[in-house]
């Protein structure tokens, strides 16, 4: 009989978890624009074309990495909130051909305000230049990835409260 409670405690504690979980939601965003470059610094200002997931509207994009490391930063903004991230490309991922050049990497949600304030999450991007001059290009970002909410700590509290009742219920059967 022992074992049987234990497995249900078990089954319910991961069925709850599971539920405070389940609310990641995909994220897709294409974005076209200019890149401008000054010494190892690429500064990227593009608008968004695409959107599909999140939790609310972006409509624009703004970052920076360095070429020399292939790191950098950068944030999405719109009426949604922002989403700030940070991004590592690869450098083996880069292709040159001719004028144009592409780049995938990975990105990690860093901070974000509005719907998309305390999360956790990130994925891959994509990103295209055509040079059109010795500073100036046209750049085009695809992004997508995960974004999950933390859970606050009152819902881990209410988690253990429910436990602790079921428990004591059902020790006094």
């Amino acid at each position: 009989m022992k074992r049987i409670s234990y497995l249900r405690i078990t089954t319910l504690a991961s069925i709850m978890c599971a539920a405070l979980s389940a609310q990641a939601t995909s994220l897709f965003l294409s974005s076209a624009g200019l890149a401008t470059s000054s010494g190892t610094t690429e500064v990227v200002s593009e608008t968004v074309n695409t959107q599909y997931g999140g939790y609310g509207p972006l409509s624009s994009l703004n970052y920076s990495f360095d070429t020399g490391t292939l790191v950098g930063s950068g944030i999405y903004s719109g009426t949604g909130g922002t989403l700030d991230f940070s991004i590592k490309y690869n450098a083996s991922s880069i292709v040159v051909v001719g004028p144009s050049q592409s780049m995938d990497g990975t990105w990690t949600y860093t901070n974000g305000t509005g719907t998309y304030a305390g999360l956790v999450g990130g994925g891959t991007e994509a990103h295209t230049l055509l040079t059109l001059g010795p500073s100036l290009a046209v750049s085009g970002t695809v992004l997508s990835g995960t974004l999950n909410p933390v859970p606050e700590p009152e819902a881990y509290a209410a988690l253990g409260i429910g436990l602790l009742g079921f428990l004591v219920k059902r020790k006094n059967r």
